[in-house]
């Protein structure tokens, strides 16, 4: 039926509350222009309390202090990489390294080496790029790439074939937040660290932040850090050692019997043994360091190169005084003081003794994070520069700024969180009445109890018929069919659901290909296939253009030609919040807030390989579905309340349009059948609406701290796939559908999904 124009009968919901608050954000505004990254960091980290830690006195290593001096060193030109974190040698001698953002990059052997370091010139090549940051590589006993990802997990890059595989993101069914070093033994087992409880993010220079995290961890001391196995034939995950603060570098010593992890924040080594009458316990071995220790690496005659950040520092004066460090790192911008020099220590691996220090005074090297021992030559691997008189300074101005402000801790992250977006003008359609087009659903909705799984986001069946989900922890679970459906979820129990992958991230939209493979779209860590046979989950793509993708979103694919579609909403990344979930919430309303145009609408070819850019420059593109010839694909662009058609064949070939607009909310998820478009409404537009207009009046609005964008009850449109007029309105009003993300219209069926 064709929807009459009428003139807009539409209650926006605008509540004495809500007028009020509105009113109070003006007047907060005008106050203090409080900048708009706080009304959406308050949510990002747990409030972690600081601990006591009183450091041992600072060793006397004089007599086995050397200085490494400019003419015992040469470098190795890799032009503007910064980096590296972490070398690594093939069985050709070729050298790779790992780099900040996100690509593993290498040189061939013979290695060319320069007395001083140029960044005009680039010895290296390209080969992958993880999406992430990938910080620990070593090679396997086959010359498979074994990769530490803080961001995407523990992968391997199989020679073979070429695929990049995660391998695990949890253990025990929680997620692995920061994988850091790793290493493999004689036999495939593959040991590797998980340094604490804080993920990376995307800071303002586009890149995945670790150092962030990393410092204020030692600054709180909190004990999350693990060192783990995992069995490459059992596909087992285990913990070994658990409470360790900030577990970083890992390596084996030379008989395989016993594995050793740098304990960063405590300068000290523990050493895990494997073999032998202490099989399965653990002990300190070496300790009061005189720096932050990083990577470790087992050398010949047993030696262990304990690669030291920097120096230890006025920090160590303030680690009895929790309230000292908290306000110390209440300064925007400020992070743990990190003396300039760097320094290695080399250890008798039998006792722990220190036999060397070896210090290096360069400008061009410091901040090492790794040593790697190669045809006797030592490779060392770093981070980035600082300047330690700088952060001596700011500490001077630290008890005046908090004394006055007693700006919160979360500060140390929330100016490098977002890029500054400028809040842009939006001229929004007035809402068209639906109401000749509006049923109500309340009495023929049937539920699937799922219990207390959060989710789920997107479902999709298989050829069994089997029910899969995505859920905010991270899993995807499954139901076999057939379902038990009940009238309302108050009774009975929970239906029983199976865990099937954990991806470590949050997977959001999930499709089966041609082969009945699940395709994943993880808004986290990026777009994932997981082989039905083997269980393996293969990271397609998480780049375009050697760019990340911060945000994979929805996905599908043609069972024709194989391809697969999909779409990455914004920029802006999400983030772990102080629920220990990867927050996506935050990001979608801020890219909305701002009115940005950072989406894109994507194709990968599992032949080739190559990811491309299909459209650009969506405001929040979201769900995605393509017609049952494969003629064009519909792309929802969420910010501006509208469907898109792209047409992938015919006389309209690359080309698109708006096919249907002004939409009644906010639309998510979409699926096409017989020739309609059903649309997810996830929440009905609001008073908001009147903002968009005004771009100060947006931003003043949102210093209010977790103030989002306001939210109405959802709903799902069902439009012609042709014309793209609205057929039918369907609306809710149940409590147990607050939001609807996805439909899925399957045997006589429409399944609804919420966040």
């Amino acid at each position: 039926m064709k929807t009459k124009h009428q003139k807009p009968t539409v209650n926006y919901g605008f509540g004495y509350f809500s007028m009020f608050i509105f009113a109070l954000s003006v007047a907060i505004g005008l106050l203090s222009l409080f900048p708009t990254y706080i009304t959406f960091n308050l949510q990002r980290h747990p409030v972690i309390p600081f601990l006591s830690f009183s450091p041992p006195a600072y060793p006397n290593l004089e007599n086995v202090t050397k200085v490494l001096l400019d003419n015992h060193l040469k470098y190795i030109n890799i032009g503007k990489s910064r980096g590296p974190e972490t070398v690594a040698f093939n069985s050709k001698g070729d050298l790779y390294f790992s780099s900040e953002s996100g690509e593993i990059r290498y040189l061939k052997a013979p290695i060319q080496f320069s007395n001083a370091p140029d960044s005009s010139i680039d010895n290296s090549l390209p080969f992958i790029h993880t999406g992430g940051r990938p910080l620990g590589i070593k090679f396997d006993k086959d010359d498979n790439l074994l990769i530490a990802d803080p961001v995407k997990g523990l992968l391997k890059f199989e020679r073979g074939t070429n695929t990049l595989t995660i391998l695990t993101g949890s253990a025990n069914g929680t997620k692995l937040l920061f994988i850091d070093d790793v290493k493999p033994g004689d036999d495939g087992i593959i040991y590797f660290s998980d340094s604490f409880g804080m993920a990376p993010f995307i800071d303002n220079t586009g890149q995945w932040n670790t150092e962030g995290p990393s410092f204020f961890v030692c600054a709180t001391m909190q004990t999350k850090g693990k060192l783990l196995s995992y069995n490459p034939v059992t596909l087992e995950t285990k913990v070994l050692v658990d409470g360790l603060t900030c577990g970083n570098g890992v390596t084996l010593d030379e008989k395989g019997e016993s594995v050793f992890i740098t304990e960063t924040c405590k300068y000290r080594v523990i050493r895990y043994w494997i073999k032998g009458p202490k099989a399965g316990k653990s002990e300190v071995f070496a300790e009061n360091l005189p720096g932050y220790p990083d990577g470790i690496e087992m050398a010949p005659n047993n030696r262990l190169y304990v690669t030291l950040f920097c120096q230890r520092t006025i920090f160590d004066h303030l680690q009895p005084y929790p309230l000292l460090k908290r306000l110390y790192l209440s300064i925007p911008y400020h992070y743990v003081p990190s003396h300039s020099l760097s320094s290695i220590a080399v250890l008798d691996a039998n006792n722990g003794r220190i036999l060397e220090i070896l210090e290096t005074r360069t400008n061009h090297m410091i901040t090492l994070t790794s040593t790697t021992r190669k045809d006797n030559k030592l490779y060392m691997g770093k981070m980035f520069n600082n300047n330690s008189y700088f952060s001596i300074l700011v500490f001077a101005l630290s008890i005046i700024v908090c004394v006055l402000a007693w700006f919160p801790t979360y500060q140390l992250y929330g100016n490098q969180y977002w890029p500054d977006l400028e809040f842009q003008r939006f001229d929004y359609l007035p809402l068209t009445s639906l109401e000749n087009v509006t049923k109500k659903l309340e009495k023929k909705i049937k539920y699937l109890d799922l219990g207390e799984i959060h989710g789920p986001e997107s479902i999709s069946f298989n050829r069994n018929g089997d029910l899969y989900f995505s859920t905010g922890s991270g899993e995807i679970r499954y139901m076999k069919a057939p379902f038990d459906f009940i009238d309302s979820i108050s009774i009975g129990k929970p239906m029983n659901s199976y865990h099937y992958v954990h991806t470590g991230g949050r997977p959001l939209g999930i499709d089966f290909d041609r082969d009945d493979n699940l395709l994943i779209a993880d808004s986290a860590k990026g777009l994932f296939r997981v082989d039905k046979d083997s269980g393996d989950m293969i990271l397609l793509t998480a780049t375009v253009n050697n760019t990340k993708l911060n945000f994979v979103n929805d996905v599908t694919s043609n069972f024709e030609d194989g391809l697969i579609y999909f779409s990455d909403s914004t920029k802006l990344a999400p983030f772990l919040d102080n629920s220990g979930d990867w927050n996506t919430k935050i990001p979608s309303l801020y890219t909305c807030a701002t009115s940005a145009q950072f989406g894109k609408l994507l194709s990968y070819d599992p032949a080739t390989k190559q990811t491309k850019i299909l459209l650009e420059g969506i405001s929040y593109a979201n769900g995605v579905a393509l017609d049952e010839k494969g003629e064009s694909l519909y792309l929802v662009e969420t910010c501006r309340y509208r469907v898109i058609k792209y047409w992938l064949k015919g006389p309209n070939t690359g080309k698109s349009h708006v096919i249907v607009d002004n939409l009644p909310g906010y639309p998510d998820g979409i699926d096409y059948s017989d020739g309609k478009l059903y649309i997810s409404i996830f929440s009905k537009r609001t008073y908001y609406d009147y903002l968009y207009r005004y771009p100060l009046l947006r931003k003043l609005f949102h210093t209010i701290p977790n103030n989002g964008v306001p939210l109405g009850p959802p709903s799902i449109i069902i439009a012609d796939s042709h014309t793209g007029e609205i057929m039918e309105s369907l609306e809710t009003t149940s409590n147990h559908f607050k939001t609807i993300t996805c439909t899925y219209v399957h045997e006589n069926k429409l399944y609804l999904g919420k966040k």
